[in-house]
């Protein structure tokens, strides 16, 4: 039940730019992590990933991000859906499109949902294989194809608080170059 309120709470608060205190008064709009990465399509750790890292865009207050930097974040997330209810009655939504526009990858996904991408680069390179055999990279795209070869695909990245460790691919999801390098 509170996930849904703080879904609601969330997207009120996308839509309008505030939110409420706990004595019922207007604040600066903010949306839940949680929240966040559902709307977005990510893990959790994706989005304290970002938050971490200062290079997403997103402006943390507490343990939440401000939904003005949230708002920017999700408009250049195919995952998102703009709310229809302040579009005058006459204005149809379009549905998205299910084809993609530009040039699409192929990218592992680990068991927790998480996905390699570009900003997986730690000192410059990618480290790419099983613990202990593990083979640097320079580029996205070589450690890409080299991951793409191997029966089980294992990666280096940063867990939810922030250590470094190695996961392997369960499955495959296709995403726009273009939006990957966004990541």
């Amino acid at each position: 039940m509170s996930r849904v309120v703080n879904l609601a709470l969330s997207r009120h608060a996308l839509d309008t730019g505030f939110s409420y205190d706990d004595t019922g008064e207007e604040t600066l709009g903010v949306v839940d992590i949680g929240s966040l990465a559902i709307f977005g399509g990510v893990t959790e750790g994706r989005i304290r990933n970002i938050l971490s890292s200062g290079d997403g865009g997103l402006e943390k207050v507490g343990q939440r991000v401000t939904a003005v930097s949230a708002a920017t974040w999700l408009k250049g997330r195919k995952e998102f859906f703009a709310s229809i209810w302040q579009l005058p009655d006459e204005v149809a939504p379009e549905a998205p499109s299910p084809d993609f526009a530009e040039e699409v990858v192929f990218v592992p996904v680990a068991a927790d949902g998480s996905h390699f991408h570009p900003g997986l680069a730690r000192g410059g390179k990618f480290m790419i294989g099983a613990k202990g055999e593990e083979v640097q990279y320079p580029s996205f795209d070589e450690a890409l194809a080299a991951l793409q070869k191997m029966a089980t695909p294992r990666w280096r990245r940063p867990n939810e608080v922030g250590n470094w460790g190695s996961v392997s691919g369960r499955d495959w999801k296709r995403i726009e170059r273009r939006q990957l390098m966004s990541m």
